[in-house]
This record gives structure tokens, sequence and C-alpha cells, in this order.
């Protein structure tokens, strides 16, 4: 019955001829109907159901129905932005299967029904910016199989199921800033196998999980600026083998995700805007060949770029390191042994950097260099720049920025100064250069005629300090010490082989197995002692005399 209705109405609405609202402009020839701010309060039925493109944005319409839509059959365009929609009837959109392009943005819509775009076989672009969506429910576009741009940007949205984007294999821009958005289920995007733009910037996220975009094969744009992320994981971007631009602008990265990055090796854009890092480390970007251009802006924490942190950036076109107030130091080997040969620009505006390292890049293959607001210190060691400076900017007139922005910040006497007039021939630079030198080659010379001398004394007198070094009597007086050790009546007395070994040089008593007393007193150091003359007992050793030790030690298995 009401299908039969339908029919007649249009039936009926076809027959007599098209009417045109107030505040409309309506052009049959063009088959467009514009009514934008008419002040209308519903979708006007009236109109030439042969209508292609359709505007009543600015309205004040409060639903969408079927009834009210289904007489523009071969509308391919519809916008019904600006209005005070609340609530999309399930199917109102079933007969619309022309359409192409959809604007719901800026209405009052809170939540969508899995129905809501059903029969929208054609959609190509789908609008639902500044809604008040919260969630995306499951297969919420499951309909939408021509699906290529799907705008939810100022939503409230905070989460997506893990099958809400089901059915849009042929989507290709993402757009979902300006959300809630906390954390990315990890297969959520898996349906997305055709996108090309996807953008999560200025939402809530603080960690991106392993394999997010692993089946994204075909993504080149990827957006997670203004979110809080503090670290990504080292096989986040896995799969992104076609990425060409990422940007993780405004996040809080506390140093470069090397790891990360490794995947992307078709990035040609990295742009790392106020972060919290602190170091640009060694091979920092390693396996971004083709990047051209590399940001690394306002990140107040970033102090020093250290040795071989560029490395392996063959086609790095533009490098961008201005606004980082704490960056003092360039490490000259930055770039390696050379630096890419594609280099053209050079931006190193508002830093805190003081000098450069004059072999930091090949300069005349630059075509622009940025050394505004930075505290130069115009020594000797800096005059250089000046040429450099004139060699990029010849005959530069005062309203050129680039060339006469920056000055030197000391010494006090060339202090404002600008670097364009350097010249590293003035005098008191060639002066300063010349003692130098001279102080240099002083020390040199001094240095080879001590060495000179030293060689000489130690070849002429080697046959004395090898003397007095290795000497005999330098040696202990033990070998020549005649020892004698007493026989079994004074065993209590005497536990030691060394019993009477006497150091040279000592005064010393002994008394012997009869007590009488012998005192020997050395003053210096006195030649060899000749052996004893012993009574004829002391060489029987059969039934307990003594046995002599004399020049040399005996072992103990002799004794």
């Amino acid at each position: 019955m009401i299908v039969a209705a339908t029919l007649a109405s249009i039936l009926l609405i076809s027959a007599v001829k098209a009417f045109c609202p107030y505040g409309c402009a309506c052009v049959d020839s063009a088959l467009t109907v514009e009514c934008d701010g008419a002040s209308l309060t519903s979708i006007p039925i009236l109109l030439n159901p042969r209508t292609k493109s359709l505007k009543l944005s600015n309205n004040l319409i409060h639903d969408v129905t079927l009834d009210e839509l289904s007489f523009y059959t071969e509308l391919e365009f519809l916008d019904l932005s600006a209005n005070k929609i609340q609530t999309i009837e399930k199917g109102a959109f079933f007969r619309l299967q022309n359409l192409k392009i959809l604007k719901l943005n800026q209405n009052l819509l809170a939540s969508i029904g899995p129905e809501t775009f059903t029969g929208l076989a054609s959609l190509k672009v789908l609008d639902l910016s500044e809604n008040g969506i919260a969630r995306i429910a499951t297969s919420v576009f499951a309909d939408l199989h021509y699906l290529e741009t799907l705008n939810l940007t100022f939503n409230s949205i905070s989460s997506f199921s893990p099958g809400a984007f089901t059915g849009l294999g042929r989507l290709k821009e993402l757009h979902t800033q300006y959300n809630e958005i906390t954390t990315i289920p990890k297969v959520a995007l898996h349906a997305l196998t055709s996108l090309k733009l996807l953008d999560f910037s200025h939402n809530r996220i603080s960690f991106l999980n392993a394999e997010s975009f692993v089946l994204l094969k075909e993504l080149e744009i990827l957006n997670f600026g203004y979110n809080s992320l503090d670290s990504i994981n080292e096989y986040a971007f896995l799969g992104l083998n076609n990425l060409r631009h990422l940007h993780l602008d405004s996040n809080q990265l506390y140093r470069i995700p090397t790891l990360a990055f490794r995947p992307l090796t078709e990035l040609q854009t990295l742009s790392m805007r106020d972060n919290l890092i602190e170091e640009i480390p060694t091979s920092a970007f390693e396996g971004l060949n083709h990047l051209r251009q590399l940001t690394i802006t306002h990140c107040n924490r970033l102090a020093s770029i250290s040795l071989n942190a560029f490395s392996g950036l063959f086609d790095l076109e533009t490098l961008i390191l201005s606004d980082n107030q704490a960056l003092s130091e360039l490490h000259p080997m930055a770039f390696e042994l050379n630096a890419p040969v594609a280099l053209r620009q050079i931006y190193l505006i508002s830093n805190n950097l003081n000098q450069l390292p004059r072999n930091w890049l090949p300069w005349q293959q630059l075509t622009t260099l940025d050394l505004r607001e930075n505290p130069w210190q115009c020594t000797c060691e800096f005059a250089w720049i000046g040429e450099v400076l004139r060699g990029l900017y010849p005959e530069a007139s005062r309203d050129n920025a680039m060339a006469w922005g920056p000055t030197c910040d000391g010494p006090e006497d060339v202090r404002q100064q600008p670097l364009y007039e350097r010249d590293e021939s003035e005098f008191r630079c060639v002066r300063e250069n010349r003692l130098m030198m001279i102080i240099t080659i002083v020390c040199v010379l001094t240095c080879l005629s001590l060495l000179t001398a030293l060689g000489v004394l130690i070849v002429r007198f080697r046959h004395k300090l090898c003397y007095v070094l290795f000497r005999p009597d330098n040696k202990r007086g033990f070998y020549g010490t005649t020892v004698i050790i007493p026989d079994h009546k004074d065993a209590d007395k005497q536990k030691t082989l060394l019993y009477s070994y006497v150091y040279p040089n000592e005064c010393q008593t002994f008394l012997s197995s009869s007590s009488s007393d012998y005192y020997y007193c050395n003053n210096g150091l006195p030649p060899s002692p000749s052996p004893p003359v012993l009574p004829h007992r002391l060489y029987l050793n059969d039934g307990g005399g003594y046995r002599m030790i004399q020049g040399y030690p005996t072992p103990i298995t002799e004794l």
C-alpha cells in the first residue's frame, strides 16, 4: 500500500510542472536546485524529479526520510550540510542509486545506524564532519562499496569497532582528525586495502600497536600529528612499503623511532615538529634512502646532532632544523663522509648555534641557506661564512632577509655586523692565523729537539746505564753469604734453614751453640767472603757433625 502510494505521488508530480520554492534557484536546463539559506524545515518534494544536483545547506531541516528523497532518483549530488538534522531514517537513501556525493556535515547527528546508507551503491564521497558522532559501529558503511572519501573530522569519536570499515575496499581517503580517539584496534583498518591517505591528527592516541597498518599496501600519506604519542612500536609501520609522507608533529616522542622507520623505504617527507627529542643519534634515519625533506622544528629539548646522524639520506634535498632553542652543537661529521649531492636547502633559523663546522656541507651546492636569529660568534674561525653567503646571494639587496638577516652576536667589536659582510682575509684574522701558525711551528720544533737530545743521551750512555742497572753487587747478598746450619742440638731453637743469613749493611749478633758471641758490622758493601777455616770436625757428618753450604743455595733434598 505504501509503495503504491509513493509511486502514485511520483506519477502525479511528474504530470505537473515542477515547483521551485521561495529562496531557491532552480535551473531546469542544468538540472540543478540551490536552496542555500532558504529557511526550509524539510526537503521539498515538488522539485524537478530529474534534478541531478540539490543543495539544501544552511536550512532548518531536522530529519531525513525516505518519502522525501524517493522522488529524486537521478540525484548525483546532495548537500544537506549546516542543518539541524538529528536522525536519518533507515533506508532514507535507498532509491538514490546514482548519488555520488553526500554532504551531511555540520549537523547534530549523534550516531549512525547500520542501515543508514543502504542503497548508495554509487556513492564516492561521504562527509559526516562536524557532528556529534561518538562511535563507529560495525558494518555501518558495509553497502558503500565504491566509496573513495570518508570525512569524520570534528566529531566526538572515541573508538572504532573492529569491523567499523567493513566493505570500504575502494576507500582512498579517511579523515578522522579532531576527535577523541585514544586507540586504534589492530584489525580496524585491515579492510582499507586501497587507502592512500589516512589522517588521525588532533586526537589522543598515545601508542601505535604492531602491524596496525600491515594490509595498507597502497597508503601514501599518514598523519599522526597533534596526538600524545610517546613511543611507536618497532613493527607499527610494517607493510607501509609505498608510504611517501609521514607527519608526527606535536607529540611527546623523546627519541627518534629509528627501528619503526626501517620499513618506510619509499618515504619522501618526514615531519617531527614539536616533540621532546633531546638528540639526533647516529644513523637515526637508517633505511630512509629516498627521503627528500626532513623537518625537525620547535623541539626545545634538542641540544645536539651526533656523528653520522643523517647518514644514509642520499636523496635529501631540504633540511629544516629551525626553532630548536637548545640546539647548539652540530657534529662536523653529521652527514657521514659526504653530504647528499641532492641537498639544496638548509634552514637553521632560531636555534642556539654560535658557529658552523666549515666542512659540514659542500656549501657551494646549496641554493638556500637561512641562518637568521642565532647567536653567531664571528671569530676568525667563522669568517668563511661571509664568502658562502655572498656566493649564494650575489649582489643581494638589503631587503634580502636570508642574505642580510643573520648577524654577529659577538665579539663586541663586530656585534650586529651582518654575516654577509664577514671576510676571511681581514687583517686581524690573517694576523691571528699567522701567530697561531708560528706558535704551532715553535712548539713542534721544541718537541723534536727535546726528543733528539734524549735519544743522543740514551745512545751515548747506554753501556753505563746497563752496568748500573745490572751489576752483580746490586743483587742481594744471599748468593755471596756463607750459611751454617747447626745440627740437631739447636733444632728446638731454630726453625728456619736461613738461620744465620745476614743482610749487608746491618749489624747483628749471633749466638753459636757454645754461646760464644760473634759480632759482625758492615759500613759498606764488603767483598765476597772467603771460605772460613773450620775445624776438622765440621766436615764430619756421621753422628751429628756440621755440613757447610757456601756460595750458592743448596737444594732442600741435599740437606
